[in-house]
């Protein structure tokens, strides 16, 4: 059934850096990139180039929220149902309108011309149709008895073709007050009948909710299916000149209740994705096929004469909610911002314009141009004729997601084209940003202020067109930060892997080595057993991508200052020899610098001091606490272990030289400076035995002892 529908965009952009991902450009050219712009007497064809284009000539403003339908007659007036109050509107070509006729219904649903210019309009619910003559007079032409009267469309004949809901029923009539029973035409097994026509040999053309078929039904009331569409609504049927019949489809996912269309919130917006010459490039996603619908919110079909249907356009983003033949396509109108598309065979989407409502619910043929009608504020527009004057194109809103400050607008352009900009902090323009502001200079020089956001405007005269723009900017610095230190349990060292090799020739002209499929990923090192060996890792980030540096400082606890350790590096790991310095507790302090993206004097950084840790090059020192004691083959020994530094944390054991076994602190656990150890060991009887205790420390140390 009828809905008003509401699409959203997300962009992305195209960046690319040039030294160090200091400089970054914001390219719109592709189709996709400048859609998510605002026009104003500018259109954009399939390749992305913006010109110029005829103006919309606003017409009547009827006051009412919804239109619903219309109708041109022969005199060019424009007939417009409403939705709300249940009003039709009468407009002539020069967009002057009045109240035609106000039904008790709440909805004008349909509306027809009759051959001697009489209007007929259907209603919802309570659907009835209404005779308005040209004298103005109105009167119940027809009651089906049913809830809605959804479309109505004028046979060869003359008679008046209704389709109704929630039965699905066409009624023929032929004159007013026809019985409904006697006027059935061709009773569906579907809930609604929403749209009809008439084609070039006479007969009926049907659309349906909710299965989505288009019938043909001759005169004698036979029906044959000549589209089922996986969409649910058929919303509308456009029957050209040479016979050929386009339906648009609309799907379920693109329907919102008619209350609840609003108007737009304001520009889109682009947020800038700062480039990392370590990802791998990847492959775009190849475009879908214009026959895969099983996403799509709104669907275009061809019928040719002959029955063969194609798909003329899908769109899984933007829902068309009217349609009017054309040559060689159609003009169509969408929701969420208002816009006209001429469709050709070729599957090109060419914007012609765009209005200041929301939703373009009704196109009609007039003339050499078309007439429409808008919701949201229910009224009417003109298009498509006289000559391109001045027109304007405004970019999204690019949003830096940091202060930056502006360089230049490179464009490719024929013509008089000229560009404005504008700057702020909030992400919505508002009075808080500067004026727009004309760029300077054959070279375009942006002459707004740093901020985070920016939005570009360009004044295309007519004939005049703008085929790509890139707008080069620079990120104002944003000091690194070191996020954490890892520190490695004591002799385990690190080594370095070997670099993943990069053609030299790429190297050499400062290119990319991801647009190669290569990733520059420095390889994480490889843990190694080094005695004495002390290491470390961290993680540190840097919100511009710049390529960091990095020193590290070193304290020994009671000294007043952190010592630097050797010369700045990018490696994001250390490894210290502790057999070099001195038992004690230390920290470590890293600091992370951008300087390998940045001059001197815009070098920033930023630091983090590891927890504390322990080097410790002395072993425990083990004193045999009274005598060994060897009765029965059983051996005792009592030893005090004394630790320094650190804390003792494992003892074991070994018979005459045989396997070592775990021995255990007195109190149950071993974490103390000084811990006591008993072993009882079982000997031989006979000859006399060795036992021997060994005694670790928390850095690995150990000290070894015998039994006397």
């Amino acid at each position: 059934m009828h809905r008003i529908f509401k699409s959203a965009f997300i962009l992305i952009p195209i960046l690319c850096t040039s030294v160090a991902a200091q400089t970054l450009y914001w390219q719109t050219g592709t189709r996709d990139a400048v859609l998510k712009g605002e026009f104003k007497n500018a259109s954009v064809d399939s390749s992305g180039r913006i010109s110029s284009a005829p103006p919309i000539v606003a017409g009547f403003k009827t006051g009412e929220q919804f239109s619903w339908s219309g109708a041109t007659d022969a005199s060019g007036n424009f007939y417009l149902g409403t939705g709300g109050e249940g009003k039709l509107f009468k407009i002539d070509k020069s967009g002057k309108g009045s109240l035609l006729f106000d039904s008790n219904e709440i909805n004008v649903s349909a509306v027809a011309i009759g051959p001697d210019q009489s209007v007929y309009a259907g209603t919802s619910p309570d659907g009835k149709v209404y005779k308005i003559g040209r004298d103005g007079k109105a009167s119940v032409y027809f009651d089906p008895k049913q809830t809605y009267v959804w479309s109505l469309a004028i046979g060869n004949d003359g008679a008046l073709y209704v389709g109704t809901g929630e039965t699905g029923r066409i009624y023929k009539v032929t004159s007013a007050g026809a019985d409904a029973e006697a006027s059935l035409f061709f009773d569906s097994s579907e809930t609604h009948i929403t749209a009809l026509a008439v084609d070039s040999n006479g007969d009926l053309i049907a659309g349906t909710d909710s299965e989505g078929i288009v019938f043909r039904i001759g005169k004698d009331k036979k029906a044959f299916a000549l589209l089922d569409s996986p969409l649910r609504e058929i919303h509308e049927l456009a029957v050209a000149q040479d016979g050929t019949i386009y339906a648009l489809a609309l799907s379920e996912s693109a329907a919102k209740p008619a209350e609840s269309a609003s108007a737009s919130s304001g520009p889109e917006t682009v947020k800038v994705e700062i480039p990392d010459p370590t990802a791998p490039a990847t492959s775009p996603t190849p475009e879908k096929s214009r026959y895969e619908v099983s996403d799509a919110k709104s669907v275009i079909y061809k019928i040719d004469k002959g029955g063969g249907v194609g798909v003329l356009w899908n769109s899984p983003s933007e829902t068309v909610f009217s349609i009017a033949a054309d040559t060689n396509g159609v003009i169509a109108g969408t929701s969420g911002k208002g816009r006209i598309y001429r469709i050709q065979e070729n599957a090109d989407a060419v914007l012609l314009g765009e209005s200041d409502d929301e939703q373009v619910s009704v196109i009609r043929k007039d003339g050499a141009g078309f007439v429409a009608a808008t919701s949201n504020q229910a009224g009417t527009f003109r298009f498509g004729s006289g000559n391109a004057g001045e027109g304007s194109y405004t970019s999204p809103v690019l949003d830096a997601q940091t202060g930056a400050k502006w360089g230049r607008i490179y464009s490719s352009k024929t013509g008089s084209v000229r560009f404005e900009t504008r700057a702020g902090n909030t992400a919505v323009p508002g009075e808080s940003w500067s004026g727009w502001q004309a760029a300077t200079g054959a070279d375009d020089v942006i002459g707004s202020p740093g901020a985070r956001y920016l939005q570009w405007r360009a004044i295309i005269s007519g004939g005049a067109s703008l085929v790509s723009t890139q707008v080069s900017f620079a990120l104002l610095n944003i000091a690194p930060e070191v996020l954490s230190i890892e520190i490695l349990p004591p002799n385990v060292g690190l080594a370095s892997n070997p670099e993943i090799p990069v053609d030299p020739n790429v190297e050499a002209l400062g290119l990319n080595p991801a647009d190669f499929g290569v990733a520059v990923v420095a390889a994480p090192p490889r843990r190694v057993f080094q005695f004495g060996a002390r290491s470390f890792q961290w993680k540190a980030e840097d919100r511009n991508k710049d390529v960091l540096k990095y020193r590290v400082y070193l304290r020994k606890e009671g000294d007043n200052v952190f010592r630097q350790i050797g010369m700045a590096q990018t490696d994001d790991y250390l490894t210290l020899d502790g057999r070099t310095l001195e038992d004690g507790v230390y920290t470590l302090r890293i600091e992370a610098m951008d300087s390998g993206s940045r001059t001197q004097s815009e070098t920033l950084s930023g630091s983090r001091t590891s927890e504390p840790f322990v080097i410790d090059n002395t072993a425990p020192t083990l004193e045999m606490a009274g005598q060994t004691i060897l009765r029965d083959g059983k051996l005792s020994m009592k030893v005090r272990a004394i630790e320094k530094v650190g804390y003792v944390a494992k003892a074991e054991y070994s018979v005459d030289g045989g396997q070592w076994k775990p021995a255990f602190a007195d109190d149950g656990i071993f974490d103390g400076s000084l811990e006591s150890i008993t072993i009882e060991a079982l000997v031989g009887a006979d000859s006399p035995s060795i036992v021997t205790l060994r005694v670790f420390d928390s850095s690995g140390n150990y000290s070894v002892i015998r039994s006397r």
